[in-house]
């Protein structure tokens, strides 16, 4: 298969998988069990190292700059790469902080899935044939080498 297709099918993957999870999170969630159920209600993030609204802007920034690399990515803009390197950092990060996590054991299939299928993306624009041929975007119309304007 084309590198630059696999990357497509790859980036599309990763897409429909996370927003699987987010689906299934949702829809399963009243199926927890009562005392889980009543746990999330009641405010899980009690345990959190951060308060709400840093985990929240970590969400957001994880949002944005995920869209920015994938279409990045698939440009093959050579910026996109550690942009989208980035975005997992900022995952962990917002992992890190949030606290303990409660969901179906689905959710978290579909989310180690997500981290599997980033992991390859990663390893397909960093370490196969397609790592050289990503490119610097292009300079505006009349810009000069050099020139701050």
């Amino acid at each position: 298969m084309n590198r630059e297709r696999l990357l497509t099918v790859l980036i599309l993957a990763e897409i429909a998988l996370a927003v699987s999870a987010i689906i299934c999170d949702a829809v399963l969630r009243p199926f927890l069990p009562a005392p889980l159920r009543s746990y999330l209600e009641a405010g899980s993030g009690r345990d959190a190292l951060a308060p709400g609204a840093v985990v929240t802007g970590l969400f957001a920034i994880v949002v944005v700059s995920s869209l920015a690399a994938w279409i990045g990515l698939l440009n093959l803009w050579r910026g996109a790469r550690p942009l989208y390197v980035a975005s997992w950092v900022a995952t962990l990060a917002m992992i890190l902080v949030a606290g303990a996590e409660i969901n179906a054991a689905a959710v978290r299939v579909l989310n180690t899935l997500v981290a599997l299928v980033g992991g390859m993306i990663v390893g397909l624009v960093y370490f196969s044939d397609l790592g050289p041929r990503f490119r610097k975007l292009p300079r505006p119309a009349g810009a000069r080498a050099g020139h701050v304007a």
